[in-house]
């Protein structure tokens, strides 16, 4: 069984071996960043300026009104443009999942080469069955979250913080393991051909985990999410000095460096995304 270091490397090199599909991903990732900036910078001042010219913005700020008081000074037709825009990040995530399904899928099925961004009524369907695994497993750890919330509330107020310090480790390790549960399940998805009930047989699952070894299961996740958190911080900092370029040389309109730093961070998504499928698809193609 190849290592899961020697995995790692491979992971991180696959994506380079094409980097047109980099950039195709990434523009999936982008369209919803770009319609968001360009949904603020029209509707945001659209809203600054209904206040600022209404009596109301005498007696408060924008800052000072409920959604509800913001909802009413957005015209109608452009309520419908943010529902039009909130419909397409969804479709072009649930895409983008359909996608990285096939990256695990081929991986796993032993090619090495990118799969084609093609079949796209295929894409999300696939997509689609990432979306509800992940939207089950995220509403189990909100759950978790919202329990553990309430108990360093109470532990404030009664002088235990120990009791919040011990329920925080708790939730740590719990999140950990459902992540953990949650990766499997798709895996065990897509080995059983796609038939979404197979992502909820825990026997199976469970059984994949003891094939793999608990220490490499929860390695694997450790290590790739420590090396994607590494790449995301170093494309950060690149950002940050591409910015006080920008800022140097006189541009330094807010829309512009926005604009900027969406790419940047779509193209590394794109990149972290790609690999870490890849890198799954790795782990799991031998059991």
């Amino acid at each position: 069984m190849t290592s899961i270091v020697d995995n790692l490397k491979d992971a991180f090199k696959y994506p380079l071996y094409d980097i047109k599909k980099i950039g195709i991903l990434a523009i999936l990732y982008f369209i919803p960043a770009g319609l968001s900036l360009i949904s603020d910078y029209i509707i945001l001042d659209i809203v600054k300026q209904s206040v600022i010219s209404s009596s109301f913005f005498k007696m408060t700020i924008l800052g000072d009104l409920s959604l509800k008081q913001q909802a009413t000074l957005i015209p109608h037709i452009n309520l419908i443009f943010l529902g039009i825009i909130a419909i397409i990040s969804i479709l072009l995530g649930i895409l983008t999942y359909g996608y990285l399904y096939k990256i695990i899928e081929s991986t796993m099925n032993g090619e090495n080469n990118l799969p084609k961004i093609n079949s796209y009524k295929k894409m999300i369907k696939k997509g689609v069955k990432i979306t509800i695994i992940g939207i089950i497993y995220s509403l189990i750890i909100s759950v978790l979250l919202i329990i553990n919330i309430k108990i360093i509330n109470i532990s404030a107020h009664s002088n235990l913080g120990v009791l919040g310090l011990i329920s925080s480790t708790i939730f740590a390790i719990l999140s950990i393991f459902i992540i953990a549960i949650e990766l499997i399940s798709i895996i065990n998805m897509i080995k059983k051909e796609g038939k979404l009930s197979n992502a909820f047989k825990f026997s199976e699952i469970f059984e994949l985990i003891s094939k793999l070894g608990k220490i490499r299961t929860f390695g694997a996740i450790i290590i790739s999410s420590f090396a994607s958190l590494i790449i995301l911080i170093s494309g950060i900092i690149l950002l940050i000095i591409i910015l006080i370029l920008l800022t140097y040389c006189g541009i330094n309109q807010q829309f512009i460096q926005l604009l900027i730093g969406s790419i940047i961070v779509a193209l590394l998504i794109s990149y972290c995304s790609i690999s870490i499928s890849r890198f799954y698809g790795l782990v799991y193609k031998d059991l």
